[in-house]
């Protein structure tokens, strides 16, 4: 098998907001309750090939629906699940203007809490650092972890979805039922987990919006929009890709459509020799609801 590597540049853009950016902070303690630390993934579970950092500069320039691109970030390590998606290709969507990639979250010294902005998701030791986006509009961005025990619950919703559908091919059409079925299981544990129980002082510290937004309102923390979703399932799709769940299609950036004058992003797979697929979580004030999937 030949294996790819990918660099991205390491240096850290600096924080606008008198608080360090976040792009590379210690494992946060989220989603990572002491009962889950000796879990582990199945043999499926994708094995680090090698450690990459020379700082070398990001590929072209962005297409104009990601907007400029802003700062980088570090990848730990590239493994073959990468096929499954272009690394440089993602970033210029968590780094551009839909998902607001250049705010930094204002953070709390007193806390100990960095500044956040958005970042592809990174493997720290067996688990995966997400950012998940808030607030309407990526306005909130916030670390949790997936542990081994979460994807294993993933995982296992796959399997029943599978199950439930009869399906018994390894095919592009039972794939999509399963991670439609796994990217459910991932969002109701961050919302268990980590949304539901934000507090005022939470919003504040990882909140990053400005102007008429400085201020989050009492139900931010669990108010998503379709960019804050189309940035959380592509994050969840990575991690299922490194979990080895994605044998048949790619992830790509984000898709634009736009419904009378308002524009809607949602996220996107590509099958493998086929189809682009339109995977939209965009459910309002709504969590556990299984993404919309039709082909573009």
């Amino acid at each position: 098998m030949t294996v790819t590597y990918r660099v991205i540049n390491s240096t850290p853009e600096p924080s606008t907001r008198g608080v360090t950016a976040d792009a590379d902070a210690p494992p946060v303690p989220q989603g990572r309750p002491d009962s889950d630390r000796d879990g582990r993934l199945s043999p499926h579970r994708s094995e680090a090939l090698r450690v990459v950092d020379p700082g070398l500069p990001h590929g072209p320039a962005a297409p104009n629906m990601f907007g400029p691109q802003t700062g980088s970030v570090r990848v730990r390590a590239v493994t073959k699940e990468a096929a499954a998606y272009d690394a440089e290709e993602l970033i210029r969507w968590y780094r551009g203007d839909a998902a607001r990639g250049r705010d930094v979250t204002a953070g709390d010294t007193t806390r100990g809490i960095p500044g956040r902005r958005n970042a592809l998701p990174v493997q720290r030791g067996d688990d995966w650092r997400v950012i998940i986006n808030f607030g309407a509009g990526a306005k909130g961005k916030v670390p949790f972890q997936f542990t081994p025990a979460h994807l294993e619950r993933a995982r296992a919703a796959a399997d029943e979805a599978q199950r439930a559908a009869g399906l018994h091919a390894d095919d592009a059409h039972t794939e999509r039922v399963r991670l439609s079925a796994a990217v459910v299981a991932m969002e109701n544990i961050v919302h268990a987990e980590l949304l539901s129980r934000m507090g005022a002082a939470d919003r504040e510290t990882y909140w990053a919006g400005d102007g008429p937004f400085a201020t989050p309102s009492s139900g931010a923390a669990v108010d998503l929009d379709c960019v804050d979703q189309a940035s959380n399932v592509t994050s969840y799709l990575v991690v299922l890709a490194h979990a080895g769940e994605l044998r048949h299609h790619r992830i790509i950036h984000p898709g634009l459509i736009h419904l009378g004058a308002q524009p809607h992003y949602f996220g996107q797979l590509e099958e493998r020799g086929g189809p682009r697929f339109r995977f939209d979580m965009y459910h309002r004030g709504r969590f556990g609801v299984p993404p919309f999937v039709e082909p573009q």
